[in-house]
């Protein structure tokens, strides 16, 4: 009786250890949905680190962690972004672009040579 009682926890043990498994994979693969697939290599890389209590709090850290390392955020990166004023001007009626004297004669020279590219 002893040892098929201990054959049937360490069964259990073993189902819940495989039950784990599937749950944390299957949270890294809905997390990395929007991923590359470098991007998700590596988050299943960083998932190994974290603790596994339940799907909910697992699901947040995986969350956290893919936000910090692949942000999605456009607003940030638009911010990032640096603007320069070029000496050019727009006209916004003909959409024409005026340039500079010296810029003019390349464009000009280029445009003749572009039917020949």
């Amino acid at each position: 009786m002893e040892q098929k009682l201990d054959g049937e926890v360490n069964r259990n043990m073993d189902i819940t250890e495989e039950l784990g498994a599937l749950k944390r994979s299957n949270v890294v693969a809905e997390a990395g949905n929007s991923l590359t697939e470098s991007q998700k290599e590596k988050l299943e890389s960083l998932s190994l680190g974290v603790d596994f209590k339940d799907e909910a709090d697992f699901a947040e850290k995986i969350a956290e962690i893919a936000e910090a390392y692949f942000p999605s955020d456009i607003d940030k990166l638009v911010e990032d972004t640096i603007v320069e004023e070029g000496t050019g001007v727009i006209s916004e009626k003909s959409e024409e672009v005026r340039l500079a004297p010296d810029m003019a004669k390349y464009t000009q020279a280029i445009t003749k040579l572009k039917p020949l590219g």
